[in-house]
């Protein structure tokens, strides 16, 4: 890809972004029987070179994590996957594709939960689920880096994002790692687009509530545990390459990242860029899925996709 053409306008981008209903997928509940996830998604068709969809769940839910999905036979690539901080209610995905494969299909997935006993006024009023992003510039790396680290210790990290910034000053590029960095931080990465600044990028940190139990809260749930899962790392073996991981059973999906690296010993730029991160049904559970392809030129490249489970402990 050509990344000097993925320069667009932030007035274009703000007119294409499209708010869009969903549509159910699938849905799970942890082991105490309390909380509930469900999965939606959304197909958006378009000739527009750059998509931004937000993928608003219905009202009663509380979006803690999101995917996104795109064909392996074009030259989308995925610029954002975040959370709506301000409504905790839709997941925004953004891709970006050259000039000359402009029409692209996206497939949005957002993932939400809510919990038995608690309103879903009751979830906003006490910040059962709350996000963190934090933005950061690095003008003299060939790539950015971000992360966000949840800032108080009475919540436990169950999901993150990423946003590459896109305006006419700085351009836009694709993400290649969104995933865990450690238990309580969100780390992301991407390229930097040819001929300017580098993007702004911005990583962002969903956590929640690990005590249920607090009389301030007024319930007497429990406590909130969370569980971790990362695949081994896989290399590219041809022109693509794929990685994926299962949860727990007994814990319900909340998270979804990949990571790509060109060494599988640290972390270092690759030349293979991510099309797809998104959660899926796996018998009476889930798994993260997460797929990446070529460029220009033949590359090598190790991929890792992780998942963040929640389940409630009973009082």
């Amino acid at each position: 890809m050509n990344y000097k053409f993925l320069i667009i306008s932030g007035a274009l981008l703000v007119a294409s972004t499209r708010v869009h209903a969903a549509t159910p997928v699938y849905s799970d509940v942890d082991g105490s029987g309390r909380i509930h996830m469900q999965v939606w998604k959304y197909t958006l068709d378009s000739n527009n070179s750059n998509h931004t969809t937000r993928l608003t769940i219905p009202h009663d839910w509380v979006v803690v994590g999101g995917g996104v999905d795109l064909k392996v036979n074009n030259s989308a690539l995925i610029a954002a996957s975040y959370p709506d901080i301000e409504t905790q209610q839709s997941w925004i995905v953004s891709t970006l594709a050259d000039k000359s494969s402009a029409d692209h299909a996206l497939t949005a997935y957002a993932i939400g939960i809510k919990i038995e006993g608690i309103s879903r006024s009751d979830m906003g009023k006490h910040s059962i689920v709350k996000s963190w992003c934090k933005n950061e510039v690095q003008n003299d790396s060939a790539d950015v880096a971000s992360s966000a680290t949840i800032p108080d210790n009475g919540y436990l990290m169950i999901s993150g994002g990423a946003k590459a910034t896109q305006n006419a000053e700085r351009g836009s590029a694709p993400v290649y790692a969104s995933a865990p960095g450690r238990w309580d931080q969100w780390i992301a990465a991407s390229k930097k687009a040819s001929d300017i600044n580098s993007p702004a990028l911005t990583s962002c940190v969903v956590g929640i509530r690990k005590d249920l139990a607090s009389a301030q809260l007024g319930h007497n749930l429990g406590y909130v545990d969370t569980i971790h899962r990362v695949s081994a790392v896989n290399k590219l073996s041809s022109s693509r390459i794929e990685s994926e991981v299962f949860m727990e059973n007994d814990y319900i999906l909340t998270g979804v990242g990949a990571k790509l690296s060109a060494n599988r010993n640290k972390e270092s730029e690759p030349k293979v860029l991510l099309y797809s991160i998104m959660p899926k049904k796996f018998g009476d559970s889930s798994k993260v899925v997460a797929k990446a392809k070529e460029y220009l030129y033949p590359a090598g490249a190790f991929l890792k996709t992780y998942a963040i489970g929640v389940r409630l402990i009973k009082q």
